[in-house]
């Protein structure tokens, strides 16, 4: 099975436990703007030192974003639906190839990241059909309570997990969080980086659909961050400028988050 080989992958689970470093988009500019200004025909020592930071900050991030997909905070199984499942492979060849490369320290080695970097840039839009076509098979099996995705505790027969369900809204003395009418509905912030939503109705699947929006979110992050590395550096050595020259922060967040809102709003209800 896929997950297991992902899973049981010593190196994959080295580098998923390293910490990723953040990059913003004004130092991708900044650095953007040295590079060219620097730039000398095909000379690979401008580009030395960002080159070999993506040799390391990639496999890094392909891996969590695998180990996401395992055990990620959504409790549906999304790592069993086709589309992911394809989607996962394809991380995992494109981590793989980074891995077996010797660092790019001279002209050689450096000339074959670039062309591995470059074919992973060039399965960028059939990486993100497949997340589109997951979300929709993920849809359908909640739809259809499939077993092998849904949790047994979200099924019709299963019995709720309260436990889990009331997690976010557990006070510092243990008691819970309760709504007094099914029409109100409130949220609770007992921790700022875990917030759930959801109606005393029907609590469990508010909280499990709460953490899936919240995971995809994390999701979309981690591969278009990663994207951005890469069509960003690839912009500045083939094509000679920079890949963040024309865009606005402010409108690169509300269009990801409007996106990811739009496509989950329609394929995952």
């Amino acid at each position: 099975m896929i997950s297991k080989r992902f899973i049981n992958t010593n190196s994959l689970k080295l580098f998923s436990e390293k910490e990723m470093t953040r990059v913003s988009l004004s130092q991708l500019y900044t650095l953007g703007r040295y590079l060219l200004k620097k730039k000398d025909g095909s000379d690979y020592k401008v580009f030395e030192i960002p080159t070999k930071f993506l040799y390391k900050e990639l496999p890094i991030r392909f891996s969590q974003c695998i180990k996401g997909m395992h055990i990620g905070i959504t409790p549906y199984a999304v790592h069993k639906l086709p589309s992911f499942r394809k989607f996962m492979l394809h991380y995992n060849n494109d981590f793989e190839k980074i891995i077996n490369l010797p660092p790019p320290q001279n002209e050689p080695t450096d000339k074959a990241f670039m062309d591995v970097l470059r074919k992973i840039n060039s399965f960028h839009y059939s990486n993100l059909s497949q997340i589109n076509q997951g979300l929709r098979e993920l849809s359908q099996a909640i739809a259809n309570n499939d077993p092998e995705i849904v949790p047994s505790y979200l099924l019709p027969s299963g019995k709720p997990n309260m436990l889990t369900a009331a997690s976010p809204a557990i006070q510092d003395s243990g008691d819970l969080k309760w709504l007094n009418t099914q029409k109100s509905l409130i949220q609770y912030d007992i921790k700022p980086n875990n917030v759930a939503t959801f109606m005393n109705n029907n609590p469990t699947f508010q909280y499990a659909e709460a953490r899936t929006n919240k995971f995809f979110d994390w999701f979309y992050s981690m591969c278009l961050g990663s994207q951005l590395l890469i069509q960003d550096h690839i912009s500045v050595r083939d094509h000679s400028k920079s890949y963040v020259q024309k865009i606005s922060p402010l409108n690169i967040v509300h269009n990801a988050v409007n996106d990811a809102r739009r496509i989950a709003s329609k394929h995952y209800k």
